[in-house]
């Protein structure tokens, strides 16, 4: 099993001093997700899983210590896969005889059955950093990776990857108005 989680995209935005400000934080990667799995027949019902995902989990502070700054959405999966391959094979094959015309059953080989599935996608995603006030802020795009693999046969295995991505900030102002759908006003400047 992997499980590794890094910042692999970040920036630092100096906001002006102004009230009810938000930031908006776009976040796009292309992800990819290997999965393989395989078993072999002649020992009954067998089956193999491989798994996979990438979550981002954005992370904006505030300051010299610090302070965490709230973020929604607090994740978002990118990409998830589960493949599971089962199988109950009996790994023997019946022939004629050619002198006798009789059937002949002949187990010395076992069969096999494989599966691999590999994609690759593009995906981009907004979040939204609330009450943020005056001074230099950091922004993180924490990405976890995950992969799992598990058989009762032959073997499975799974990988996962994250290629090029990019993360872009807009600082915005924030209208409070009757109506909770309009709470963003449109954004003034942009930076990353």
């Amino acid at each position: 099993m992997l499980e590794r989680r890094q910042c692999l995209l970040g920036a630092t935005i100096k906001a002006p001093a102004a009230k009810s400000r938000v930031f908006l934080i776009g976040a796009s990667l292309q992800t990819g997700i290997l999965t393989g799995s395989q078993i072999a027949g002649g020992t009954g019902k067998q089956s193999s899983t491989a798994t996979g995902s990438i979550v981002v989990t954005p992370e904006v502070t505030y300051g010299p210590h610090g302070k965490k700054v709230r973020v929604w959405p607090p994740a978002v999966t990118f990409d998830e896969r589960s493949q599971t391959l089962t199988a109950n094979l009996s790994g023997c094959l019946t022939n004629l005889d050619s002198t006798t015309g009789l059937p002949v059953v002949s187990c010395t080989e076992p069969e096999t059955i494989g599966l691999i599935l590999s994609t690759l996608s593009a995906h981009s995603f907004n979040f939204l950093a609330e009450n943020v006030g005056s001074g230099v802020y950091t922004v993180k795009l924490n990405i976890g990776a995950t992969a799992t693999a598990t058989s009762s046969s032959i073997a499975a295995k799974s990988q996962v990857g994250v290629g090029v991505g990019i993360v872009g900030i807009e600082n915005c102002v924030r209208a409070l108005r009757d109506s909770p759908a309009s709470r963003v006003a449109p954004c003034c400047h942009a930076a990353s």
